[in-house]
């Protein structure tokens, strides 16, 4: 996957490419997930961490990577046994299965679902 900066909608010959946008892309990781399902999640989190930016820290990590989680069955607290849980964002809704991310909400992560 080939990663392309932020640059302005508009360009002319006078534009100068120095000053597009600076912000620093960060990948957006979403899980749909039960209880039950958390030492999955754990083990494919950790994959990602190892495969994706082996030998820094979880702090460095975290930095890059924007985790989602959402939540069916209400049950987000239990999650922080988990180091990198911490830093995830939980959603939850009782009884909610199906969600939306909103476009503009994840216009600055690439996804990986």
């Amino acid at each position: 996957m080939q990663e392309f900066p932020l640059r302005h909608a508009f360009s002319h010959a006078r534009y100068d490419f120095t000053q597009d946008l600076q912000i620093k892309q960060k990948h957006l990781v979403t899980f749909s997930v039960g209880y039950d399902m958390r030492m999955n999640i754990d083990i494919a989190i950790k994959k990602l961490i190892f495969l994706s930016v082996s030998k820094i820290s979880l702090s460095q990590f975290s930095e890059n990577f924007t985790i989602l989680l959402f939540h069916y069955d209400g049950r987000t607290s239990e999650w922080d046994e988990l180091e990198w849980s911490k830093k995830a964002i939980h959603v939850s809704a009782i009884k909610q299965t199906k969600w939306c991310v909103d476009p503009d909400s994840i216009s600055q992560h690439l996804l990986f679902v």
